[in-house]
């Protein structure tokens, strides 16, 4: 029976490992690739360990039985082959057991692998996007026209476009995952997270959400709908270090 639970519980980190390590590749296509062969090789583990528990449970019924006959041999002869035939059923469990450990160490390491490679994932996905992805991100690449992405002064006068995000931000408590600089909590940091993040990427990611983690989807929110791209001009220029944290105001208003 100690076999037996050892095993299942490789068995189910192992699948755990797995399936985080999927939901991981999900989060962020790049990544998927590394999670997907992870996943592979726990799962691979997991039917080993199986394998070998369904043997020692097969070894472990063969010895009772043996030692059923001892219990009921009719004479000595008979009880001494019995006890033989049990002694070698009980050398087969062993045998199955140790073989049902080994397999439960590989279910463990693949599990860890598959853990560790979510992880990686769920951090790229986190930052925004795959390395060398920065440069799509550019306010310069994303505002082709004359039209700025946001316009700032003294670092808290802004245009109504990102001054409506900006109040989006606070109507919507974005602050709670995010933190009220947008360094982080619950959730990722956005000053580093807009530095790679694309404006398709992001209003894909405010709209849908990220299954599998806390950011819920804001499609139902009217305020989200009409002011996502502001929402956008005010994190962008935060991670520019051009907008301080804190209350802004309208660019042609002088701060009371």
């Amino acid at each position: 029976m100690k076999v037996l639970t050892v095993v299942a519980g490789a068995f189910s980190l192992c699948v755990a490992g797995a399936c985080l390590a999927a939901d991981a590749g999900a989060a962020h296509p790049n990544a998927a690739q590394a999670a997907a062969e992870a996943a592979t090789q726990a799962a691979k583990a997991a039917k080993q360990a199986a394998d070998e528990v369904r043997q020692a449970a097969s070894a472990a019924t063969e010895a009772a039985q043996e030692a059923d006959k001892v219990a009921q041999a009719p004479d000595k002869a008979a009880a001494g082959e019995a006890a033989k035939a049990a002694d070698k059923a009980a050398g087969k469990i062993n045998s199955a057991g140790s073989a049902a450990n080994h397999a439960a160490a590989l279910a463990d390491k693949a599990a860890q692998a598959a853990q560790a490679a979510a992880g990686a994932a769920m951090q790229t996905a986190a930052a925004g996007g795959a390395p060398g992805a920065a440069a799509s991100g550019t306010a310069a690449e994303e505002n082709k026209s004359s039209v700025p992405l946001y316009t700032v002064k003294d670092g808290n006068k802004v245009d109504h476009n990102t001054l409506m995000g900006w109040k989006t931000w606070r109507a919507l408590d974005c602050a709670r995952c995010h933190g009220n600089e947008q360094q982080g909590l619950v959730g990722p940091s956005l000053v580093e997270g807009l530095k790679t993040l694309t404006k398709d990427q992001f209003h894909t990611t405010v709209m849908n959400g990220r299954p599998g983690t806390v950011m819920p989807s804001f499609k139902a929110s009217k305020m989200m709908q009409q002011n996502w791209e502001g929402l956008y001009a005010y994190l962008k220029g935060r991670s520019d270090g051009k907008i301080k944290p804190g209350h802004l105001y309208p660019i042609d208003e002088a701060k009371k």
